[in-house]
């Protein structure tokens, strides 16, 4: 095998993975350097992640943005010498409550729907349907509906534990206890 001493970039992109025509493409990320992160979560930590937009179409006049994390790490034994890399959701939603919660972004309560994290289950949230929009979330129960109210609006992008106020029709609010980890 050869040896390269010099630093090697890569950029990435993200497709739907779907039979239709119109497939869906972000643009090409920033320059990833295996090298310079070695053994580091390289943009997942502290609020820093890979962001991909999608591009605006005639479909569609806004752009939705993933986010991904990457982690960056060397093979073993006779593979001590390739760059691994593992691209992972950046947000995890995990519900530990006793309710299917349906989850949206702030201000696409009407278009995103169906977005459902199933009690004690854990969701790969990739995405964000609207880039100009604020990267705030709601839920709500899903047992209750479409026209079920939306919790208080929170940040998933804080590391931290705080409580979000739940309204339920013709029944008690209840206020759930939300941990975000990075």
């Amino acid at each position: 095998p050869r040896s390269y001493a010099g630093d090697t970039e890569l950029c990435v992109r993200v497709a739907e993975n779907s039979s239709r025509a119109s497939s869906v493409e972000s643009e090409w990320s920033q320059g990833i350097s295996a090298q310079k992160y070695h053994g580091q979560k390289l943009l997942s930590g502290q609020g820093r992640y890979l962001e991909l937009k999608t591009p605006k179409s005639s479909s569609s006049e806004f752009n939705c943005v993933y986010q991904l994390g990457v982690d960056v790490a060397y093979g073993k034994g006779r593979f001590s010498r390739t760059a691994v890399l593992t691209f992972v959701p950046h947000h995890i939603l995990v519900n530990a409550s006793n309710y299917d919660l349906e989850y949206t972004q702030v201000g696409c309560e009407e278009t995103w729907t169906n977005q459902v994290v199933h009690s004690g289950q854990k969701q790969s949230f990739l995405y964000w349907p609207r880039g100009d929009k604020e990267r705030i979330m709601k839920v709500r129960f899903a047992d209750d509906g479409a026209s079920a109210p939306w919790s208080s609006e929170f940040r998933i992008d804080c590391p931290g534990e705080f409580w979000v106020k739940v309204r339920r029709p013709k029944s008690d609010d209840i206020i759930m206890r939300l941990i975000l980890r990075v």
